[in-house]
């Protein structure tokens, strides 16, 4: 993305954020249909009774924008089930793309309407969500509130209902890595070959858990991140073809059997790795 587009959606948010809406910049929204939208702006505004939401696609071009952009606005808006579609541009628009957003929900702004409305408010500098990912949850909250009902009422027989219901969403972050993994080759000459795989790693945005994503249980822990020193991860980067010991340990670091084996209790301590046997005490 050019630097007068990344600034034009800054402003387009922080226009939006100064009108009294809940604001996320570059946003991943996935549709009814399953396919994922790249948002340049997605603007939410709570009413009493609804919130409105606002999906918003910036254009900072010195060319006119024609239908093909406008009809893809559309899709988005009908796809992902919002409001409105707000095209901006900081140029104007074909009279095709006018005559194709009519009679669908899509604001067209050129130019000349966005210098109007940026000079009716004071935007300031302000902190605006930056490649957030929206899921929509797999049920209702209603569903969600029958299904505790049903359950707690089987469980405790308790009287009364439920006062009230909100809907959370809790953060994590998706990220794809180049993991190098080993491989135990060969039944008689056992060989250790290394190879590069890549990989999508679920972390827990509060505890720092690894997690595993699955579409029928949800998100589930695997693993906490505890910090390793230097021979600690050493330890994990050699190339291992069994279990290990402290004497094995003190030849693969270069170090004292006392060091090696204080190594092994550390990991041992940080949940990392675990005892198999012991001989001799």
């Amino acid at each position: 993305m050019s630097g007068k587009g990344l600034e034009l959606e800054r402003l387009v948010a922080y226009l939006f954020k100064a009108k009294g809406y809940d604001v996320r910049h570059n946003v991943k929204m996935r549709g009814r249909s399953g396919v994922e939208h790249q948002i340049d702006v997605y603007a939410e505004y709570r009413a009493s009774l609804h919130v409105s939401k606002v999906i918003v696609e910036c254009k900072s071009y010195d060319k006119p924008i024609d239908k093909d952009v406008v009809m893809k606005l559309i899709h988005e808006v009908e796809d992902l089930g919002v409001d409105k579609g707000v095209l901006i541009t900081t140029s104007y628009f074909t009279p095709d793309a006018i005559s194709t957003a009519q009679g669908y929900n899509i604001e067209l702004w050129d130019g000349v309407k966005l210098k109007e409305l940026l000079g009716e408010v004071s935007i300031e500098e302000g902190k605006v969500l930056t490649d957030v990912y929206y899921v929509e949850p797999a049920i209702s909250v209603d569903e969600a509130v029958k299904t505790v009902d049903s359950t707690l009422k089987g469980i405790f027989g308790r009287r009364g209902g439920i006062e009230s219901s909100s809907l959370v969403f809790y953060p994590f972050y998706e990220m794809d890595v180049d993991a190098r993994v080993q491989e135990l080759k060969g039944l008689v000459k056992k060989k250790v070959e290394a190879r590069v795989v890549r990989a999508t790693v679920l972390v827990d945005a509060v505890t720092g858990t690894l997690c595993d994503h699955d579409p029928k249980t949800g998100v589930i822990g695997v693993a906490s991140i505890p910090p390793l020193s230097d021979e600690e991860v050493r330890v994990f980067r050699a190339p291992l073809s069994g279990p290990l010991n402290a004497d094995m340990l003190a030849s693969l670091l270069s170090c004292s059997t006392a060091k090696a084996r204080k190594v092994l209790q550390g990991l041992v301590a940080k949940g990392v790795a675990r005892v198999i046997s012991i001989r001799g005490h």
